[in-house]
């Protein structure tokens, strides 16, 4: 099958690729923790260094969006899209193989530090340029596209819950091992996939010889970086309280049955795509993406002061509501996200542009997370 004639089927593909192996280490953060840091005892510690396992690769991609916005913008979307998929083959490969710290001490953690900077690059420039491909290259139901592309990466998240759901039934500590390496085979076959696709037509026509478009950006269109740093920013907070730190948090609450977090995880990220999808093939009708967005802010300051009680209620079902609400939300804010901020920029910065501002955004939040995971349980702090 040759993915140059599908380069839309061939994008989303990558992408829910792409975010299976970024999904692996929020899925095996707690036991990346245990195997590859020092043995504690505190169970709070031991999220900590979890969490910052996460952190790092989001704190990293600002930069990931400057490296790969520049080569999307000056040598193509194409060149960027197969690099990006290229060094994410890497961090996959190290984790399958790296011993665990009783084996070799303090290289241990400062190994997988360096291939989640390395991952964190990667996603900076991955996510937000296989949209602005997919969407330069077609008219037809933007909306929808958009919310596709948006879906298909929760879609990498269900495909990780559900590996180390099958995988949790081996007898074996080090099984996590095996779903790295099904990452790391995927990610080849993303790289082979990545190379049979053309260039946009569109990005050609408007290409110029801007040597710094994030500069070029800086200067003549702040108010939209800023926009979009605020959107992405805000989904952020919703998305990692879905995915990863509201897991964390109801792993603390002795009311909840923990052999059924991976299942609400998975739930979870049904109920984002499912929520985003529709909102975006809605979007289509009403060819407003703004209004959408608009929408999931207002809708927001209901549903996230009821999430975080949740999280320490002694009902599961007060618990279950409160993340199919935050699943709802999480969909209706990312299904026209792409849509909205490709139509802030022109073609031949929008790469840097965007790239940036969004990894900005989701950084920034993403390292105030880990401090507000004692919030809803103040005797652990």
């Amino acid at each position: 099958m040759s993915f140059s004639r599908h380069p839309i089927v061939s994008t989303i593909l990558g992408t829910t690729l792409e975010f299976y192996d970024s999904s692996l280490v929020l899925v095996y953060a707690p036991l990346l923790g245990q195997i590859f840091f020092q043995q504690t005892n505190t169970y709070l510690l031991t999220i900590y260094r979890s969490l910052g396992i996460v952190v790092l690769g989001i704190l990293v991609r600002p930069l990931g969006g400057l490296l790969f916005g520049y080569i999307g913008d000056r040598y193509g979307r194409k060149q960027a899209l197969s690099l990006s998929m290229i060094m994410m083959a890497i961090p996959s490969l190290t984790v399958t193989l790296l011993p665990s710290y009783e084996s070799i001490g303090n290289l241990a953690p400062f190994t997988l530090f360096f291939v989640r900077i390395i991952q964190g690059l990667c996603t900076g420039g991955e996510y937000n340029g296989a949209a602005i491909y997919t969407l330069e290259q077609t008219t037809a139901k933007p909306g929808l596209i958009s919310s596709l592309i948006t879906a298909s990466s929760v879609f990498g998240v269900i495909l990780a819950t559900t590996i180390s759901i099958l995988l949790s039934y081996l007898p074996y500590k080090n099984s996590f091992r095996i779903a790295f390496f099904i990452g790391t085979t995927i990610a080849c076959f993303g790289i082979y996939i990545r190379y049979q696709l053309r260039e946009n037509k569109n990005f050609i026509s408007q290409k110029t010889s801007y040597f710094t478009p994030i500069a070029t950006s800086w200067m003549t269109y702040k108010f939209s970086m800023l926009l979009t740093f605020l959107v992405a920013g805000h989904l952020s907070l919703v998305g990692y309280l879905l995915l990863s730190v509201g897991p964390m948090m109801i792993k603390l609450n002795p009311a909840f049955p923990q052999n059924r977090l991976p299942l609400l995880i998975a739930a979870n990220s049904l109920i984002f795509a499912i929520s985003c999808i529709s909102c975006g093939y809605f979007s289509d009708f009403i060819k407003r993406p703004i209004l959408i967005i608009q929408s999931a802010f207002i809708i927001s300051l209901g549903v996230l002061p009821f999430t975080f009680w949740s999280y320490s209620s002694n009902s599961v079902s007060i618990v279950i509501v409160g993340q199919i609400a935050l699943g709802i939300l999480a969909g209706i804010q990312g299904s026209t996200q792409h849509l909205f901020y490709q139509s802030l920029f022109p073609s031949y910065i929008r790469y840097s542009a965007i790239s940036f501002s969004f990894s900005l955004g989701t950084g920034i939040l993403a390292a105030c997370l880990p401090f507000s995971i004692t919030l809803p349980f103040p005797g652990l702090r």
